[in-house]
């Protein structure tokens, strides 16, 4: 009994060794699998593309600004948020100030990308007249970062989102007023003051910003874009 007992004893304690030994090797695996995960994914990030890492930048500038305003952005939370240090940053970008700019340049020019590719595809007056109404309603929905942007940022000294969008807001009144030229042309729209009523709709549409910045529901944009081409088209009077 007591022979037995003393190999019951050293087989536990062998036991004991081998299962000692065994989580020590899984520890060791794990820590091998992680240094490997960590190594390829610096390298990764080591490797990327200088204008992916870049527009990477960007990206996630424009988020943190839209959400927290330029004064509460910090450089060190976007570098943190994509997994790079701050020093990369500056690489691309020599100021806060800087990389805002250039944020802010980015998202203009994706919607004057988009209007200008819309506008392009439409062959007549009302279907261009469409297209602009259809591409900024489309873009704000999707960008509504920069939306909040433009809004929130306009009070500053610097206003430069604001400016950056007025450019825009120009060229629209021009593409306007080629559109609402085109449409007399074609005898599709009545004898009005091409100016004035192309400065007219650019202000509604400049309304869309405030309404994607501040509002808490979900809108149909398809129905707001069906609603103020119908407002634009056929007015608010009865014609019977």
């Amino acid at each position: 009994m007591t022979d037995g007992s003393v190999i019951i004893g050293k087989n536990q304690h062998n036991s004991s060794k081998i299962d000692t030994f065994f989580r020590k090797e899984q520890i060791t695996q794990t820590k091998l699998l992680l240094r490997n995960y960590m190594i390829n994914r610096k390298r990764k990030r080591q490797q990327k593309d200088p204008q992916e890492r870049k527009s990477e930048i960007i990206h996630t500038a424009i988020d943190f600004f839209s959400k927290f305003g330029f004064e509460n952005t910090d450089v060190q939370t976007i570098a943190d948020s994509i997994g790079i240090a701050k020093g990369t940053i500056y690489l691309y970008f020599r100021t806060k100030e800087e990389l805002f700019h250039e944020a802010v340049d980015f998202a203009i020019c994706q919607l004057e990308k988009q209007i200008d590719n819309e506008v392009s595809k439409a062959e007549n007056s009302i279907d261009k007249l469409k297209a602009v109404v259809s591409a900024y309603f489309k873009f704000f929905e999707k960008h509504k970062s920069l939306a909040n942007i433009i809004v929130h940022e306009q009070s500053r000294d610097i206003g430069y989102a604001q400016t950056a969008y007025l450019k825009v807001y120009s060229k629209n009144s021009v593409y306007l007023e080629a559109i609402f030229q085109l449409g007399i042309e074609e005898k599709i729209f009545r004898n009005l003051d091409i100016s004035k009523s192309a400065h007219s709709l650019a202000n509604l549409l400049h309304g869309t910003l405030y309404t994607f910045a501040y509002s808490k529901t979900e809108m149909n944009t398809d129905e707001e874009i069906r609603l103020v081409i119908d407002l634009i088209m056929n007015g608010i009077t009865r014609r019977d």
